[in-house]
């Protein structure tokens, strides 16, 4: 879709994330309630739309799906508190129990008991060095002093619970409502973020926002959902294994799964430590840890491919740093909410020119063109990423496109450089020897493969059409005139290429040598032209009846502009793709062809 407006410069830019970044830290307790309440109104976008189409009106559908989810929301948080406490209670036991089997694994049981007393020693320390007391002192004075907590009176109990639950009520209230107004004015916000972004053009603005804000809900609703099935799923089959606190865990799982990469692991640790204290064996532990690792993986690779389409949109690196970033920002809820909110940076800077560079340092998209990230490993000398690169193309495109898509504007690239004197000789002629051996080795696995088959007859037919294949002068016309002709192996044509540094008279000498039927002058713009033409002219005053095709690759100015230039008879055939040159080649050796007297000849290369 097309960008919208005109972004600020990138000093003003650099500036203003400076002042935003420092404000979203420092007013946490403003800024996180607001992020809260705007996810979660993304999230429940879609199931207000569903209500909607019951017919019970806009705001009643708005409270219903609201109040709903916010008791949802109480309700995993009471039943998560519940079995935090059942789970602390029996912790000391476990963790006998979990010691004592330790030693059952020989090394590896004594390495871990060694850990953890060294963890312990650790821990004593850390608050020894709080109260002043060293642990021997603690030790040696544990008999003698004995600390007697003074009871606490029933006001005091009752004030310092409403101190320690007035803060996270008073925010869960504060983000109901915001959700709420949110969900009902949601559409006039648009409406001043349109004009806020540029009004001028409100058609492009108006569809530029709402695509945003439906793939930032549409993610968000779909993240939300499958975390929820992993952890109905991780609950269902710990609760039919045995295991204690199914619930907690599959609740735990649920949460864990939006910290990337490693919060389902982590959720994993617990409920495998749990099944290593209340199992006898290593069953059931072994079991909950391939169970959980085969969903993992079915999910990741199947389940979520499929329902987001193309995953979160951000790159590996991204998510790492994502996830660093918004912790330091908002600690263990910024962690929690670090995909979903650089999924909507991502979203925005993509559709917004004016946060395109967050698109750009965030986003999975390649940012270069595989023709420009081929060059880039060839200016650059890198064969190992450049044969896996053309690997990578090679495994998804038939021949013609690999070519024509790939190697061909490389070249061409490479070629206008040269002319501009961006390219020393050294690197150019390194860089084409590369590209000579990358196009062998594509041959030789095209025909492994029978891309490159024909589809001839088993006879020899009685007219054989001979093509000669003459470069115009650049060692760049050379490498393209070998992919014409690699392109054109297994046909029933006789191909041939002039040998390379070749005069002019040399080339029309290997014209004469044999019969020819038809000439392919290969030539890479800008450099070519002059000798192209001249070539063309020696060509057409000694051969006439010679069919000629000048292929100028990758030539940005349309054929029929150059034709007066190069070929003032209109006698030739100008392409600007091997595609093209190939196909002008099979219609003019079809026309030579006497096919009433050979039915059964076919010449035309096999479908790419």
């Amino acid at each position: 879709m097309e960008r919208v407006g005109s972004g600020p410069s990138r000093l003003a830019a650099a500036a203003h994330a400076v002042l935003i970044v420092a404000a979203l830290h420092f007013a946490e307790g403003l800024f996180l309630p607001l992020a809260l309440a705007g996810l979660l109104s993304l999230l429940l976008l879609p199931l207000v739309k569903g209500v909607e189409r019951l017919r019970i009106g806009r705001i009643p559908s708005i409270l219903l799906v609201a109040l709903t989810a916010f008791l949802a929301i109480g309700a995993f948080s009471w039943i998560t508190m519940r079995q935090v406490s059942d789970l602390g209670k029996k912790l000391p036991e476990y963790k006998v129990r979990v010691i004592a089997k330790a030693g059952s694994l020989g090394a590896v049981g004594r390495t871990i008991k060694q850990v953890q007393a060294a963890l312990a020693e650790v821990g004593d320390e850390i608050t020894s060095s709080t109260t002043g007391v060293s642990s021997r002192e603690k030790a040696s004075t544990a008999s003698k002093v004995e600390v007697v907590p003074t009871p606490l009176k029933p006001l005091e109990i009752i004030g310092r619970a409403l101190v320690s639950g007035i803060v996270p009520l008073g925010t869960t209230f504060f983000v109901l409502i915001l959700v709420i107004f949110i969900l009902i004015y949601h559409v006039d916000l648009m409406d001043r973020l349109v004009h806020m972004v540029g009004d001028s053009r409100v058609n492009v603005t108006t569809q530029t926002v709402t695509e945003a804000m439906h793939s930032v809900s549409r993610y968000l609703f779909i993240q939300a959902a499958v975390n929820a099935g992993f952890g109905i799923v991780v609950a269902l089959g710990l609760w039919a294994l045995g295991l204690p606190n199914a619930l907690f865990f599959g609740l735990l799982a649920a949460l864990c799964r939006f910290i990337p990469y490693v919060g389902t692991w982590v959720a994993a640790l617990l409920p495998f430590l749990l099944s290593v204290a209340v199992s006898d064996g290593w069953t059931k532990p072994l079991t909950i840890l391939g169970g959980w690792l085969g969903v993992e993986i079915l999910i990741a690779n199947v389940l979520e491919p499929w329902v987001y389409g193309s995953k979160t949109g951000l790159s590996p690196l991204a998510v790492i740093l994502s996830a660093f970033f918004w912790t330091w920002m908002w600690g263990g809820t910024g962690l929690l909410l670090a995909v979903p909110l650089t999924v909507s940076l991502v979203v925005l800077g993509k559709y917004l020119p004016q946060f395109a560079f967050l698109h750009t340092i965030l986003g999975s998209e390649a940012l270069l063109e595989p023709k420009v990230q081929l060059y880039n490993r060839l200016l650059a000398l890198d064969q190992q990423e450049t044969v896996e690169l053309v690997d990578r193309f090679q495994a998804e495109k038939p021949p013609r496109e690999v070519y024509d898509g790939l190697l061909l504007p490389a070249l061409c690239m490479a070629e206008s450089d040269r002319q501009r004197g961006r390219l020393d000789e050294e690197r150019e002629t390194t860089m084409l020897t590369n590209i000579r051996d990358l196009i062998q080795d594509l041959g030789e696995r095209f025909e492994e493969e029978g891309t490159l088959k024909a589809g001839a007859t088993q006879t020899m037919p009685l007219f054989v059409p001979r093509i000669v294949c003459l470069p115009a002068a650049r060692p760049a016309d050379w490498v393209a005139a070998s992919m014409v002709t690699q392109l054109l192996v297994g046909t029933a044509w006789r191909m041939e290429t002039a040998p390379e540094n070749k005069t002019a008279g040399e080339m029309l000498d290997f014209i004469a040598e044999s019969e020819t039927h038809l000439v392919v002058i290969s030539a890479v713009p800008p450099s070519s032209l002059i000798q192209v033409r001249y070539l063309y002219k020696r060509i057409r005053r000694l051969h006439p009846k010679v069919a000629i095709v000048i292929g100028l690759w990758n030539d940005p100015s349309h054929p029929e502009s150059l034709q007066n230039r190069i070929a003032p008879d209109s006698n030739a055939h100008l392409v600007a793709t091997l595609t093209e040159a190939v196909d002008q080649i099979r219609q003019i050796c079809q026309s030579m062809i006497p096919a009433q007297k050979h039915p059964d000849l076919r010449l035309e290369p096999a479908p790419r």
